[in-house]
């Protein structure tokens, strides 16, 4: 698992939900982690994951404080988390749980910058300036201002005081791949 929490940002339709759903899978594949996932309209994530929609936030938040060492999705974070300083926990304490915290949101812009703060692994799909702009002060990469030329379904990873890997998901049930011989280190997405 990745040192503290994972960020997942991109436009509709670009693959961020499909990313996700890959990394909960392989999370529980690779570590027997099961997932915690908040999920607005209530979609399918796999017999590894308990999935709640968004009438059921409360029970998820306390599934999630009642539980440890599980993987907790927030799909639609800009729109289940946002600016609502009531969940800073969610990320500045959450690892106390041993939880991994998984925001996927269309722009890093939408969460409160302490929530920002507590981010260590990143995948971008494609941005506009101004959001990558946020992403480069936090992890002071400016190799992040890739993220504004990606087509559909190719994103960036990089963790804190890492590289960036350029990646493209090539289908649902596939690992992510590398564009252009640009591979990560371990060849494993979720590390």
């Amino acid at each position: 698992m990745s040192k503290l929490h994972t960020g997942i940002f991109g436009p509709s339709l670009s693959g961020k939900t499909t990313l996700a759903k890959f990394l909960s899978k392989d999370m529980y594949r690779r570590h027997k982690i099961e997932s915690l996932v908040l999920d607005p309209i209530g979609d399918d994530w796999g017999e590894h994951a308990q999935v709640f929609t968004a009438t059921q936030e409360e029970q998820f938040w306390t599934k999630v404080w009642s539980s440890k060492r599980k993987a907790v999705f927030v799909d639609e974070g800009t729109e289940m988390i946002g600016r609502d300083k009531d969940l800073i926990p969610a990320f500045t304490r959450i690892r106390h749980q041993q939880h991994k915290l998984f925001v996927i949101g269309h722009r890093g812009n939408s969460l409160l910058p302490v929530m920002r703060d507590q981010i260590s692994t990143l995948f971008l799909f494609r941005q506009t300036e101004k959001a990558a702009e946020i992403w480069v002060e936090q992890f002071t990469n400016e190799d992040i201002m890739q993220s504004t030329t990606l087509g559909q379904y190719e994103f960036i990873w990089v963790d804190m005081f890492g590289p960036v890997r350029k990646m493209k998901l090539p289908n649902p049930n596939k690992a992510p791949e590398p564009v252009k011989n640009e591979s990560p280190k371990s060849g494993k997405v979720g590390e």
